[in-house]
């Protein structure tokens, strides 16, 4: 199932708010979550009730710390582009599954050296 909450100038509350209020059933089918060109400037904290999660696109925000999305260990594609990152927590290693990661345009100087550890990840 694809969440679809794109381009709806949520900020973050708005988002946790929104993902709070899906029933367990639906919180337990989402595969994807589209939460791209809106105001967010963290990972809405509520996005962690979405355990099967395995895309998140969070492009085109304001996001500053990446915050509870370092703790879906599903995730197979991380969109981050464009927004305010000027650092990875060294947590992102944990993510072993992510194959995709988008940082294009951020402020990153580096990766964290945990990230050597994710054999499959192309960034």
């Amino acid at each position: 199932m694809m969440l679809n909450y794109f381009g709806r100038g949520l900020t973050t509350a708005e988002a946790d708010w929104l993902l709070v209020g899906l029933s367990r059933a639906e919180q337990r089918a989402a595969r994807q979550a589209n939460l791209a060109n809106n105001a967010l400037d963290e990972t809405p904290p509520a996005v962690l009730h979405l355990a099967s999660l395995e895309a998140l696109w969070l492009a085109h925000n304001r996001i500053e710390r990446l915050g509870a999305a370092t703790r879906l260990v599903n995730l197979r594609l991380l969109d981050l582009s464009d927004n305010r990152l000027e650092q990875l927590p060294a947590a992102v290693a944990r993510m072993m599954l992510l194959e995709e990661l988008y940082l294009k345009d951020n402020r990153l100087t580096a990766l964290p050296k945990e990230a050597k550890r994710m054999i499959e990840l192309r960034v």
